[in-house]
């Protein structure tokens, strides 16, 4: 029987949820959460298809069809699974850095590819929660400064009495940026829409507010051990503002044991700052492609 891909919808991202907590066959990258899924699926045209306990993953990047590790309990058996449904091997695309010795193994003509500018940010939420220590003096600086300026900052958990508020910051800053790369305004397109969905995708978040007004907002999610922020936008204009915002979320998943603030996309200074708050390790993702297909 052939593996049925199907465009992932809100129903489709319901039943494929349960299928994205293996995190050793995903290595806590942020492509394999519900959140980026469904944020990104029109973007890429992901479609995805259930066998058993396993999920496949089907994307579209450049003009060309690319395969996620599939999620499930044998790795090898769904490999075989989906060669013989295809009737070859395919091109993989983010595939942990763990698992590559593997599809390496499996595929010795194949060649590996990674792209730094696509790495995740994997960082130790209690240390962003508490920016205790030396290294993180800069960080609480820029909270004090943002508290003198502004007042006591208050995280406000999203929900759709607030969602608006969001919204309105989200068109604020689209506005305020003329030159936004193809990927930024893609992101603020699938933000808006989580921010129109009555559950959000199941995705969680909180609003930075400071004497009445708006600072920012963040989206993300925690599956698994790890707590994933999908989205985040401050004002710029104001000194501390994306410090807070990161130190606020930290502390209300101050559970969690990880956080992952996923790509700098190649942008310096959104690589600056991430680099700045000492990742405990950076996620490599590589792309593997079959020896004659492009």
């Amino acid at each position: 029987m052939s593996l049925q891909f199907l465009p992932i919808t809100h129903d489709i991202l319901a039943r494929i949820t349960p299928y994205l907590c293996f995190t050793s066959q995903n290595g806590r990258l942020c492509d394999y959460t519900p959140g980026v899924l469904s944020m990104w699926r029109r973007h890429y045209r992901t479609a995805a298809a259930i066998d058993g306990d396993t999920l496949y993953l089907r994307l579209e990047d450049g003009g060309a069809t690319y395969y996620a590790t599939p999620q499930g309990e044998n790795l090898s058996r769904a490999l075989d699974r989906l060669e013989a449904h295809l009737g070859y091997a395919p091109n993989f695309c983010t595939v942990p850095e763990a698992l590559l010795p593997y599809f390496l193994s499996r595929y010795p003509t194949a060649t590996a590819t990674d792209d730094r500018d696509w790495y995740d940010y994997l960082y130790d939420t209690e240390s962003l929660a508490n920016l205790a220590g030396r290294r993180y003096s800069g960080q609480r600086n820029h909270l004090k400064r943002f508290i003198r300026a502004y007042g006591e900052p208050e995280f406000v958990p999203l929900c759709r009495e607030n969602a608006g508020d969001a919204l309105a910051f989200l068109d604020r800053y689209e506005r305020e940026r003329q030159n936004l790369s193809q990927e930024a305004r893609a992101e603020a397109e699938a933000t808006r829409e989580v921010l129109l969905q009555p559950d959000f995708f199941g995705q969680r978040g909180g609003i930075l507010k400071a004497s009445g007004r708006v600072f920012g907002f963040v989206i993300g999610e925690v599956v698994g051990d790890t707590v994933y922020d999908h989205v985040e936008k401050a004002d710029a204009n104001a000194e501390g503002a994306y410090q807070t915002l990161v130190n606020c979320f930290a502390r209300a998943f101050q559970a969690v044991p990880y956080m992952n603030r996923e790509e700098d996309c190649g942008v310096a200074g959104l690589r600056t700052s991430k680099l700045s708050y000492h990742p405990r390790e950076l996620l490599k993702k590589y792309t593997v492609k079959q020896r004659g297909q492009s």
